[in-house]
């Protein structure tokens, strides 16, 4: 796998375009499985923790690694000792997203959202504050791509391929990082784990602003906005204001944006205060809600 040979170049792009779909759909089970809040008792917590953070340590912060077959070996320890748990899906999410890195580049549009994965699949381990400084660079550097002639090509080329291959573009890669460290910080405000209020309400509100000015079509902005408000509303300590935002939307909206806030937040009273607003100002919604709950 050579980098100055320009086959080895064409195999290690379609290696990483198959890997990391592999590690997308492993994020996407571990999430489903709820994992975080139900930690098997003979998990090595420490172990898997430092997993992640040398993962961040290493390929987010320092460039990947310089050896595609060691951490293809890697990857295929994890892959033979998979056995279709959270956990083993967690260890092919950081190994496949180590190759990914090493053979497309850290830097790269599929080095992004493999490490996009690995922060998401791991947000209930990782410490909150390295959770959200690595979703504001991803997305970051995520967007200085929007431009990028390599980018471009690439994309261009992965359209052509299965369906399962294809990436977002980079601007939806920022706005999911975006969206990631605003509802973090929006539910551990709620929750009353990061203060003072006032500081990491600004910075969820930059994140969504952002959002806004690249991505105003992005599906996930609407429910943000509305945890937004609910949470300030929160702070101010009374209710008025969501009642106000409730009475004025029509019934089908509100069902929508109550729909995405359960399939999308994780934060049980957090829902249940936004739903119980909502109800107030449309009864018919408890009972239509009932599908997606």
């Amino acid at each position: 796998l050579a980098a100055h040979d320009p086959a080895d170049a064409e195999l290690r792009r379609h290696v990483a375009a198959a890997i990391l779909a592999a590690v997308r759909v492993a994020a996407g089970r571990v999430i489903d499985h709820g994992f975080g809040e139900h930690i098997s008792a003979g998990l090595d917590l420490d172990e898997l923790e430092s997993a992640y953070l040398d993962f961040v340590r290493d390929v987010s912060r320092h460039g990947a690694p310089a050896s595609p077959a060691a951490e293809l070996h890697r990857l295929m320890l994890a892959l033979a000792g998979h056995d279709g748990s959270a956990e083993a899906d967690m260890r092919l999410v950081v190994e496949g997203s180590r190759v990914v890195s090493t053979l497309a580049g850290p830097d790269s549009l599929p080095g992004l959202i493999a490490q996009l994965n690995v922060l998401v699949a791991g947000r209930r381990i990782l410490p909150s504050d390295v959770y959200v400084r690595e979703m504001f660079r991803i997305a970051e550097d995520a967007a200085q791509l929007h431009d990028d002639d390599v980018t471009q090509s690439y994309l261009n080329w992965v359209r052509r391929l299965d369906e399962a291959l294809r990436v977002p573009t980079p601007l939806r890669v920022a706005s999911y990082a975006l969206n990631n460290a605003a509802t973090h910080i929006l539910e551990h405000v709620h929750t009353g784990e990061l203060t003072p209020a006032a500081t990491h309400m600004a910075r969820a509100h930059h994140a969504i602003d952002q959002m806004r000015l690249r991505d105003s079509g992005f599906s996930l902005l609407p429910v943000t906005q509305l945890i937004e408000q609910a949470v300030a509303a929160q702070i101010a300590g009374h209710d008025a204001p969501m009642r106000e935002y409730w009475t004025r939307l029509d019934e089908d909206h509100a069902l929508k944006l109550l729909e995405d806030l359960c399939r999308y937040e994780s934060c049980d009273s957090l829902v249940r205060r936004i739903s119980e607003q909502a109800f107030a100002a449309h009864p018919a919604l408890k009972t239509k809600l009932l599908h997606v709950r």
